[in-house]
């Protein structure tokens, strides 16, 4: 950004920021996972406020081993839903595979960008088996320092007008059907 902070490392020391077994070469390689999965990490990941810093040191850990998946799944049954019989998988930046109905270009209209850039994809996913046996997702933003979500993908497509409905967060939730942008583009939402 042109001058240093004093709560973000120089960029060649970027890995300062992440603990230890997740940096290059360790026991759960984040770098290496990041491109073996085509995942395109947050610019801002040398500052000691990054959300998704502090999401891949807190959460990716668990997805690397039974144990942490056992943990994932006891935490998720009792705080989230008591059908979760089992956590499979711990994803950063999630998108579903393309040519799905669940992928940000059908679901969400998303036009272009890549899993963690440019594209909306929540910051951890955690795909699930519930106790039927049927597939599940548990979707995470994850907010730090923020001062606020940001505003969705389909709204700058709108002109000043149309992005009024969006201040009201909600207004929108309370009637999403009849207001909200992203299900006028595709009303099976």
């Amino acid at each position: 950004m042109g001058h240093p902070y004093p709560h973000i490392f120089k960029w060649s020391d970027r890995w300062m920021n992440f603990w230890e077994e997740l940096r290059p070469g360790k026991r759960f390689d984040l770098d290496a996972h990041l491109l073996r999965n085509r995942i395109q990490p947050h610019k801002g990941r040398a500052n000691l406020l990054s959300s998704w810093a502090m999401c891949a040191n807190l959460y990716f850990p668990f997805g690397q081993d039974a144990g942490g998946l056992r943990l994932l799944q006891s935490f998720l049954r009792e705080h989230v839903h008591p059908e979760i019989a089992d956590v499979t998988k711990v994803e950063l930046e999630y998108a579903a595979p393309p040519k799905t109905d669940l992928h940000p270009a059908k679901l969400l209209w998303e036009k272009d960008g890549d899993r963690g850039s440019h594209k909306t994809s929540p910051d951890v996913a955690f795909i699930v088996t519930l106790l039927d046996g049927r597939p599940g997702i548990v979707l995470t933003e994850v907010k730090f320092t923020e001062h606020h979500f940001y505003p969705c993908s389909a709204r700058k497509m709108l002109d000043a007008q149309q992005r009024k409905v969006c201040d009201d967060p909600g207004k929108v939730a309370a009637s999403w059907c009849s207001l909200c942008h992203q299900h006028a583009e595709d009303p099976r939402l």
